[in-house]
């Protein structure tokens, strides 16, 4: 067992506690996720609306507005780490990087949202 800060025990094959090819790491790191933007997909719009980060729509009980993050790799293992707060509205089922928000009631909403490194919130 070894102690933190001190070098690896010895390799059995060499002698020596160096990075051999038999116990050197393989592979390349995997990226580490990025947060880009969110955006709205469905059923809300920027059309006669002040503000680039405002959205409006029509008050109905169907067709709820779809909130969409952004991730750079844009991939599902950096989709599970988004940390979605504020008004979160419910998952859409298949899409980790999506949320719906129902459009049956007249509020204002605040979609907050960020990137975990280790995916908990």
């Amino acid at each position: 067992m070894g102690v933190p800060g001190s070098l690896p025990p010895a390799n059995p094959r060499t002698g020596s506690g160096a990075a051999t090819p038999s116990n050197r790491p393989t592979g390349a790191c995997p990226p580490a996720c990025k947060l880009v933007s969110l955006k709205v997909v469905r059923n809300a719009t920027q059309t006669n609306v002040k503000g680039a980060k405002n959205w409006a729509c029509v008050k109905k009980n169907t067709d709820d507005v779809i909130v969409e993050a952004t991730t750079v790799p844009n991939t599902d293992d950096c989709w599970k780490k988004i940390n979605w707060s504020g008004d979160t509205g419910d998952a859409v089922p298949g899409r980790p990087n999506q949320r719906k928000l129902s459009r049956a009631t007249r509020e204002m909403r605040d979609e907050y949202l960020r990137l975990e490194p280790d995916g908990k919130y």
